[in-house]
């Protein structure tokens, strides 16, 4: 007859150290690329973030400018506001729309905004946001579709104001 050998002594204390030992390293190296994945995705929905809020800003500029009658660029912010004109600057890197008399502020990203006369009927804008270090930036010239006015107010270089006159109150 077959004899059966059995050993029923378990496991010794190094077997069980090298176990716990082996599934740490694997635990560990586990964990750190859930860690890295999850500092990618949130730098990510960050960057996405600030790229959705200039464009959405920047959209409404330019959709106001191009049909305004008349612009006005200046190197100042402006302290005193004629309700029939609206209003563009950035003030503590807060970027501030006021149309038609109502304030609209921007503070989610870090604003610098500045305007430039590239010819006679064409405003350069340049538009940069800055959140968490992750940085955009929108640049455009726009075309004005009416006749009007535009005057460049204060010197040469950029302009950090618009004041715009649009007939659609």
């Amino acid at each position: 007859m077959l004899k059966k050998i059995s050993n029923n002594q378990g496991v010794t204390l190094i077997e069980l150290i090298l176990v716990v030992a082996l599934m740490s390293l694997i635990f560990a190296a586990v964990f750190s690329v859930y860690l890295a994945g999850q500092r990618t995705f949130i730098m990510t929905s960050n960057q996405a973030s600030v790229q959705q809020e200039i464009r959405k800003v920047s959209s409404l500029i330019v959709e106001e400018l191009e049909f305004a009658h008349s612009w006005e660029i200046s190197g100042t912010i402006p302290t005193s506001f004629d309700s029939n004109y609206s209003y563009i600057y950035v003030e503590n890197q807060v970027l501030h729309i006021r149309l038609r008399g109502e304030l609209s502020t921007f503070s989610d990203v870090e604003y610098e905004l500045s305007f430039l006369k590239a010819h006679e009927h064409v405003l350069r804008i340049r538009l940069d946001g800055t959140k968490d270090s992750n940085e955009f930036r929108f640049e455009t010239e726009i075309r004005k579709l009416n006749e009007g006015i535009f005057n460049d107010i204060g010197g040469i270089g950029d302009k950090i104001s618009i004041r715009f006159y649009t007939n659609n109150l």
